[in-house]
């Protein structure tokens, strides 16, 4: 039976040094307020009702002109 043994390198610890006992810990904390606003998504939605109908009314222009031009191929 053969044993593998693992040489492992020590690194150095680094340790965090001690703060001064006489001196109490108080942390700088900065608070802030949250504004209260009212919120809706109606004017969100009536843009993106906008954006909707031109998009279809593109869409249905370029399906006018494409039908347009096969009628007329067609009664040639």
């Amino acid at each position: 039976m053969v044993s593998t043994v693992l040489q492992v390198e020590s690194m150095p610890v680094k340790v965090r040094p001690v703060p001064h006992i006489g001196i109490p810990f108080q942390p700088r904390l900065e608070h802030h307020t949250t504004d209260v606003v009212p919120f809706s998504f109606d004017e969100r939605d009536k843009e993106m009702f906008a954006r909707k109908e031109e998009k279809i009314k593109t869409v249905l222009d370029e399906q006018k002109k494409v039908f347009v031009i096969l009628c007329c191929f067609s009664l040639c």
